[in-house]
C-alpha cells in the first residue's frame, strides 16, 4: 500500500469512525434486530434469519457508506481541493472500498455472533464460507 493510498484510507476511516449516525445504524442495527426478531426460532429457522440479517448488514454497509461518502464530497470543500493535488485518483475510491470492507466485516461478525451465542446456531464451516462470499 502507498503512502498516499495509506493516508486516504486514514483519513476515510478517522472521517467515517467520527460520524456515529453513520456506525450506528450500519454495523449495530442488523445485529439488533436480529436479536429482536431472528433469534425467535428454532435451529433451521434461526440460521437462515443469521442469513438474511447478514446480507442486510452487507447491503445496508454498502449503501449507506457510498451514499454517505458521495453526500460528504459534494459539500466537502476540502474533497474539491483533494481532487486538485496530484497523485492517483482511484485513491479515494480504493479507500472507500476498504472502509466498506471493514465495516461489513465488523456488521457480518456481530451478527453471526449473536447468532452462535443466543441460538447456539449450528452451520458447519463450508455455511460460513459461502456466506463470507456473500
Amino acid at each position: 500500500m502507498t503512502g498516499p493510498l495509506r493516508a486516504e484510507c486514514a483519513l476515510t476511516f478517522r472521517t467515517l469512525g467520527r460520524l456515529p449516525g453513520f456506525w450506528v445504524p450500519t454495523v449495530l442495527f442488523p445485529a439488533m434486530l436480529y436479536a429482536f426478531f431472528g433469534a425467535q426460532g428454532a435451529e433451521e429457522w434461526a440460521a437462515n434469519a443469521m442469513a438474511s440479517f447478514a446480507v442486510y448488514a452487507v447491503l445496508g454497509v454498502g449503501f449507506f457508506q457510498f451514499g454517505v461518502s458521495v453526500a460528504q464530497d459534494r459539500e466537502s470543500p476540502f474533497a474539491k481541493w483533494q481532487q486538485t493535488l496530484p497523485g492517483h485518483a482511484g485513491n479515494q475510491w480504493i479507500a472507500g472500498v476498504l472502509a466498506s470492507l471493514v465495516f461489513v466485516t465488523v456488521a457480518v461478525a456481530l451478527v453471526v455472533a449473536l447468532a452462535f451465542a443466543l441460538d447456539r446456531v449450528e452451520v458447519g464451516a463450508a455455511a460460513l464460507l459461502r456466506l463470507s462470499l456473500v
